[in-house]
C-alpha cells in the first residue's frame, strides 16, 4: 500500500465474497435457454492486472472459518505459499444473500420440484456446473404448464420473486403463473405503480409449509399438486416455487474488530434497501476507511480517528417485468421501460471483471 506519507507497507487485506456469478442477469437464464453461460463470469482476472503480480491474487475456496486474526480455508495454494491457515491485517465481508431456492445452486438438485429426485445437490462451485444446473432447472420450468411462485422475505426476495414470475410468463404465454405473497403490496415501500405487475397474484396470504411436506402433498383430478395457505385456501399448480433467504453470515456491528469491515447484506447499513447501487456506494466507504485505519496503525495514531459514515440514499429500485420491459423508482419519479434486452446485456457486464468479450463464443469458456 502506498500512503499518503510517502512511505509502503505492505498489508494482508482479505475480501471474503461469496459469488461465482452475475446477480443483475437473474432470473432470466433460469427460463430463457441458451443464456445460462452469460451468468457467470469467471474471477480470474478480476484484478485486471499481470497475473504475475503476486501483491494481487484470487483464490477460489470456501471460508471454513473466520476468526479475528486469519481465516481456514477448505484447500491450501502451494504455488502463492498460502497454506489452509491465511493471516490478515484487515478483511472486509462481502458475504451476500444467497439467490432464493429456485435459483440457488447451493441448495437442493434442480430437478428436486418435478418429485421422484430426492439426491443433493453437491454443487462443486464451478462455472461448468452452475451453467448445468441452470439448464436442468430450465427443464422443469418448461415441462410445468401451471407454476406458483411463493416469496417471503427481504426486499431483493419479492423483487426476484416478481422478475421470475414474469419471466416465465413473457416466454411461455399459454402457461399459467400465480404469485402468492404474504403482503397487500408486491412492493410496500414503492409507490403502487411498482405494483402493478400484470400477473395473477394472490396477496396477504402465508403458504402453508406442512402442505408441501412429503406425503402431504395432495394431486388433484387433473394431476396437480394442492397447497394450502395459512388462511386455508387451495391453491393448484404443477410446480411450486417457494422463494426464500438465508443469511451466509451474521451482521458485523461491532467495534470489537475495528480491523474488520463489512458491506452489503452481511452488514448493518442503516436501514439501506438490499440494492447493488447502495453496495456500490458501501464499497467505496470501505475502502476510503480501510485506508484510513492502516495509515492510523502505521502512524500510531488514535484508532479512534472518526471515520467515514455512511449515509443510504433515498430508496430507489428497478424491476424487470418479463424480457423487455421493466419499471424504475427513484424518489417519487417513476419511469416505464420497453425497450431492455432479454438477457439483460449480460455480455456489457464481463469487462467490468477483466473479461474482454470480441464475440458471443468467448464466453464458452
Amino acid at each position: 500500500m502506498d500512503f499518503a506519507n510517502g512511505k509502503k507497507y505492505v498489508k494482508t487485506i482479505i475480501v471474503l465474497g461469496g459469488s461465482y456469478g452475475d446477480v443483475y442477469v437473474m432470473p432470466p437464464p433460469t427460463v430463457l435457454p441458451r443464456h445460462q453461460h452469460k451468468a457467470f463470469i469467471p474471477y480470474t482476472n478480476v484484478f485486471r492486472l499481470d497475473t504475475t503480480n503476486a501483491l494481487h491474487i484470487f483464490l477460489h475456496a470456501q471460508v471454513t472459518s473466520i476468526q479475528s486474526t486469519h481465516i481456514m480455508l477448505s484447500k491450501s495454494f502451494p504455488e502463492y505459499g498460502i497454506s489452509m491457515t491465511l493471516p490478515f491485517d484487515y478483511a472486509v465481508c462481502t458475504l451476500e444473500s444467497h439467490m432464493p431456492t429456485p435459483l440457488h445452486l447451493w441448495g437442493t438438485h434442480p430437478e428436486v420440484d418435478i418429485g421422484n429426485v430426492n439426491e443433493e445437490n453437491n454443487y462443486g462451485r464451478t462455472r461448468k456446473e452452475a451453467v448445468e444446473w441452470l439448464k436442468k432447472r430450465h427443464t422443469v420450468i418448461e415441462l410445468s404448464d401451471t407454476m406458483l411462485v411463493v416469496s417471503g422475505g427481504a426486499l431483493g426476495i419479492h423483487i426476484r420473486q416478481i422478475e421470475f414470475a414474469t419471466d416465465i410468463k413473457a416466454i411461455y404465454l399459454a402457461k399459467r403463473v400465480k404469485l402468492l405473497h404474504s403482503f397487500d403490496r408486491l412492493l410496500p415501500r414503492f409507490d403502487v405503480q411498482m405494483h402493478l405487475v400484470g400477473i395473477e397474484t394472490i396477496l396477504s396470504e402465508w403458504l402453508n409449509l406442512l402442505s408441501l411436506k412429503n406425503g402431504k402433498v395432495k394431486i388433484n383430478t387433473e394431476g396437480k399438486r394442492v397447497v394450502h395457505t395459512e388462511k386455508g385456501k387451495a391453491i393448484s399448480a404443477d410446480l411450486t416455487l417457494q422463494l426464500g433467504i438465508i443469511k451466509d453470515g451474521e451482521q458485523n456491528e461491532s467495534t470489537q474488530y475495528p480491523h474488520i469491515f463489512a458491506i452489503g447484506n452481511a452488514a448493518d447499513t442503516f436501514g439501506a434497501i438490499a440494492a447493488g447501487h447502495n453496495v456500490y456506494d458501501q464499497a467505496k466507504v470501505t475502502a476510503h476507511n480501510l485506508i484510513k485505519s492502516a495509515e492510523s496503525g502505521v502512524n500510531t495514531k488514535s484508532q479512534e480517528e472518526s471515520l467515514e459514515i455512511y449515509t443510504p440514499g433515498l430508496p430507489g429500485i428497478g424491476v424487470s417485468l418479463g424480457l423487455c420491459k421493466a419499471v424504475i423508482q427513484r424518489c417519487s419519479q417513476i419511469t416505464h421501460k420497453t425497450d431492455g434486452e432479454a438477457n439483460l446485456n449480460a455480455l456489457q457486464k464481463w469487462p467490468y471483471f477483466g473479461m474482454h468479450i470480441q464475440k458471443e463464443e468467448d464466453v464458452y469458456l
